[in-house]
């Protein structure tokens, strides 16, 4: 497992054997390993708005499985079990199940990453949120 995160986010934290902390990189290098990645994981808290949601649409428009923590705001972007897989807040034992389903199922992997970029191509590009700004803007003008 690679982990990429801020050294001041994880300095409370003993980081196992298995685990690569490379902290934070270039932007180049953060979309080349979330290209390479089986999964992507993206633990956040449960806040009236979404967090970690950058990380998580951009692993999907590049067609990385994600796995993102399943709060109310997280659910405005993914449905679970068809756009990514969402474990309950703090649950850690969704998390292990649901990042060692996508290691051992490739189909659901494919199915799901699939379902993601399609979501997030439709509905949360730049040119789809341009194209609402312009519409919000256009009514601000005739009104």
């Amino acid at each position: 497992m690679t982990l990429v995160a801020k050294p001041t986010n994880i300095a409370q934290l003993d980081i196992p054997d298995n685990v690569s902390f490379v902290g934070t990189v270039d932007h180049r290098e953060y979309r080349s390993l979330m290209r390479r990645a089986k999964a992507v994981a993206v633990p956040t808290h449960d806040f009236a708005y979404p967090t970690g949601q950058s990380v998580a649409l951009e692993s999907a428009a590049v067609g990385t499985p994600v796995v993102v923590t399943g709060t109310p705001a997280m659910s405005e972007y993914f449905l679970h079990g068809t756009e990514a897989l969402m474990p309950r807040v703090y649950v850690a034992g969704d998390w292990r199940d649901m990042l060692m389903d996508l290691m051992r199922d490739e189909e659901l992997r494919t199915r799901v990453a699939a379902n993601a970029r399609r979501r997030v191509l439709q509905r949360n590009s730049t040119s789809v949120m341009w194209g609402d700004i312009s519409e919000d803007l256009m009514g601000l003008l005739v009104s």
